[in-house]
């Protein structure tokens, strides 16, 4: 987990993937900092494995999504965002 505030985004983005797959249920908090994560790959990484993992803070989440909407960069990973908080109601 020390690995997800790594400079590389590639290594973030993997270690957020692990974590999903190895069912890590423990690391939930430290995923949804990478919801707020720079890189698009990150962020989707962290959706991804928040979705398979549950246990996500949906007004986090939903004020995540309300600062990026307009942001043409975030576009699909706020399809995975609102795919997210709509499971979680």
């Amino acid at each position: 987990q020390g690995k997800l505030n790594d400079r590389d985004a590639t290594v973030r983005e993997r270690v957020a993937y692990q974590l999903g797959w190895l069912e890590a249920k423990a690391s939930v908090p430290d995923l949804m900092k990478l919801v707020e994560d720079a890189d698009v790959q990150v962020r989707l990484a962290a959706l991804l494995s928040l979705t398979r993992l549950g246990g996500a803070d949906k007004n986090k989440l939903a004020l995540v999504l309300d600062a990026t909407r307009q942001k043409v960069d975030y576009a699909p990973t706020n399809q995975e965002l609102e795919r997210l908080i709509a499971k979680l109601k």
